[in-house]
């Protein structure tokens, strides 16, 4: 009876099969079951408490070798159906009523025994869940904060998340504007981890800041399939605002994963303040900006000694702005001002006289561009602060 209990469920329960758990701990159980199911059905009583308890760490060692409940449950229906087959074999020969009595003790044993493994099962899992979230959120905010982490403690972390240390890794912030509504961040990050983990080679972890959230994980194929994935799953969301993910480059191992975290915040900065609504922004693709907002000093000093002298003349800035705009041609730069080219040349020579750069001179016309770009992108801080 017991190898066909064990047969029904091996390889056929989700959960139950080698990469969870051993098979002689499933024959075990098994046999465990059918021999207190026969104590019942001889004295003809409901188990004791006592006789309940020898099951008392099946749930906990399920929830630790992550076999689903639903699966852990299932495993107990089919071991009562094959008990009750076998006992109804012989009903021909009993009393109705005794027919009855047996079942119901069969049935009656095994419902204790399953909430029994129930309880202990949720009992387990909540607190492998707790430890599992707070692993993750250690995890992360030492990567995102740049602490070094000692070998034996990442080992520590990297065991408790069934993740590989070794591996490459990849990392995404997810960045809104205003929303602060804690269920949509969480439905947001599910949506993205759903998105990602096709992608990925072990779980999606998730960690964050009070601008973003984000996402780590170990990437299974090149970058190009991850941007796509993130491109189509901001394009199914129909998100109500601005929605900026950033994307940093793979980091070699788990260790030195911080600084694609940095990356991917960095980038869904960048996004943000470029005023993108919906877009996948990679660091490669915004390294200049990244830089100038890096430099936060060096670059308000860039900002202040070349364009302080414009402040006063807005329509100085803006013909600079469209000479930037438009690829240093001063014809386009007239025709996306409405103006004549030859006031484009007067307010240039203007802007070289007031702030002595020469925008026609290529290394004065970089220069005046950066502060442009730097400008744009620190538009909104107050007072320049929190570059």
């Amino acid at each position: 009876m017991t190898s066909e209990v064990v047969d029904l469920i091996w390889n056929e329960l989700p959960g139950y099969s080698a990469d969870m758990l051993q098979k002689p701990d499933l024959i075990r159980s098994v046999e465990r079951y059918v021999r207190l199911t026969i104590n019942v059905l001889r004295r003809g009583e409901a188990p004791t408490f006592g006789e309940l308890a020898i099951e008392s760490d099946l749930g906990s060692r399920r929830a630790k070798q992550n076999v689903p409940l639903e699966s852990v449950i299932l495993a107990f229906r089919v071991t009562e159906r094959v008990l009750l087959l076998d006992v109804l074999s012989d009903r021909h020969r009993w009393p109705l009523k005794l027919t009855r009595h047996y079942a119901d003790l069969v049935i009656d044993t095994f419902d204790r025994l399953s909430q029994h493994t129930v309880n202990s099962y949720r009992e387990t899992y909540s607190v492998l869940e707790s430890l599992h979230e707070r692993a993750q959120s250690d995890l992360m905010d030492a990567l995102i904060s740049g602490i070094a982490l000692h070998p034996a403690q990442l080992s520590t972390w990297a065991q408790m998340l069934s993740v590989e240390p070794g591996r490459p890794y990849l990392a995404v912030a997810i960045a809104t504007e205003g929303e602060k509504d804690p269920l949509k961040a969480l439905r947001l990050r599910t949506r993205f981890t759903l998105a990602l983990q096709p992608s990925a080679v072990g779980p999606v972890l998730f960690g964050g800041t009070s601008a973003a959230q984000v996402g780590l994980f170990s990437p299974a194929g090149p970058v190009a399939r991850v941007l796509e994935n993130l491109k189509s799953t901001i394009a199914g969301l129909h998100w109500d605002g601005r929605l900026i993910v950033g994307v940093g480059t793979i980091g070699e191992d788990l260790a030195s994963a911080g600084s694609s975290c940095l990356e991917a915040l960095s980038a869904a900065d960048v996004g943000m303040r470029q005023e993108r609504r919906q877009a996948v922004v990679t660091y490669e693709a915004v390294l200049v900006d990244s830089l100038l907002l890096d430099r936060a000093k060096t670059s308000d000093a860039l900002m202040a000694t070349r364009l302080r002298p414009l402040e006063d003349h807005p329509h100085l800035l803006k013909t600079l702005q469209a000479l930037v705009d438009n690829d240093f041609s001063q014809s386009k730069t007239a025709r996306s001002l409405f103006v004549h080219i030859n006031t484009v040349a007067h307010r240039l020579k203007k802007i070289q006289t007031l702030t002595g750069y020469d925008p026609l001179r290529l290394n004065d016309l970089l220069e005046l561009a950066l502060a442009i770009r730097y400008r744009n992108l620190t538009r909104g801080d107050t007072a320049g602060a929190d570059h």
